[in-house]
């Protein structure tokens, strides 16, 4: 079980994951590379990091950037070469827990922990009842758990370490679902706008939510996302001439409407598992 943790790296979910925390552990210090200050919590730069702090906490959660990580894990090495029994679990869904093993040579446990999540602002509650893809070793998992239970977490342990290649696709997967997701809504918003319609927000709050419950439902039951529309329906001419308008106010959105009508089309008469995509 962890009793104590130090986390590095502060930010939106470094901070989330201490607030989510600190009713459940004691967290001794927070590092970030300036040591610039937060609130509420004893806050360390990196090149402060010392052996006695090392020894302070049982586990350490490393939230940096991806491109961060490696150099956390020599920087640790250099301060103390006595980790044995020590946890480490980077948050990265983009890079193997591997990336840790250095760690694990002397005598550490160690995991890679992606929270599912958007965040954008540190917020405790959004690390709340959410999936979490757990990838490394069971000793490691099996301490951590009483953590993941206090974040009343979704846990789905990978079988194997994966490859490069195969968490790269694994954080594709949230990118998609997310980040690509948020920018068609700016989209739809800008162009609500344009049309000088108020509130674009209640129209996309209103499809956005039934798209999200009949996906889940279509997926649960069905194996794939059902959808409707103009391309669902083979009616391509409306969906020629929508190209066409959105072109006279922006071609970005234009060739954006273009490529996803395409990839549509495409994915809505294949298998789900299938690659349209040669």
């Amino acid at each position: 079980m962890v009793n104590n943790i130090g986390i590095i790296g502060t930010g939106r979910l470094g901070l989330s994951l201490a607030l989510a925390l600190e009713p459940f552990c004691s967290i001794p210090w927070v590092c970030n590379r300036k040591g610039t200050s937060i609130q509420g919590f004893n806050t360390i730069s990196i090149e402060e990091l010392s052996n006695k702090m090392l020894h302070e906490v049982d586990c350490i959660a490393i939230c940096t950037t991806d491109k961060e990580i490696e150099n956390v894990v020599a920087k640790i090495l250099q301060t103390s070469s006595n980790l044995q029994d020590k946890v480490f679990f980077h948050c990265s869904g983009a890079v193997s827990v591997s990336v840790l093993e250095p760690l694990h040579e002397v005598g550490s446990s160690i995991l890679a922990m992606h929270p599912y999540q958007t965040l954008p602002f540190p917020d405790k509650t959004l690390l709340q009842s959410i999936p979490w893809l757990i990838e490394g070793y069971d000793e490691a998992f099996f301490t951590i758990q009483p953590m993941l239970k206090h974040l009343n977490a979704i846990t789905y342990k990978t079988k194997n370490i994966l490859t490069t290649e195969e968490k790269l696709l694994w954080h594709s997967t949230a990118v998609i679902s997310s980040n690509f997701t948020a920018t068609l809504y700016q989209i739809a918003a800008s162009i609500i706008n344009k049309l000088g319609i108020d509130s674009p927000e209640v129209f996309i709050q209103s499809i956005a939510q039934q798209t999200i419950t009949n996906a889940h439902k279509s997926l649960h039951n069905n194996g794939r996302i059902e959808m409707s529309g103009p391309i669902i329906r083979g009616d391509m001419n409306i969906v020629y001439q929508e190209i066409e308008a959105l072109a006279s106010i922006n071609p970005l959105f234009s060739s954006v409407y273009k490529q996803l009508s395409e990839a549509t089309k495409q994915i809505s008469t294949t298998i789900l598992n299938d690659s349209p995509v040669k």
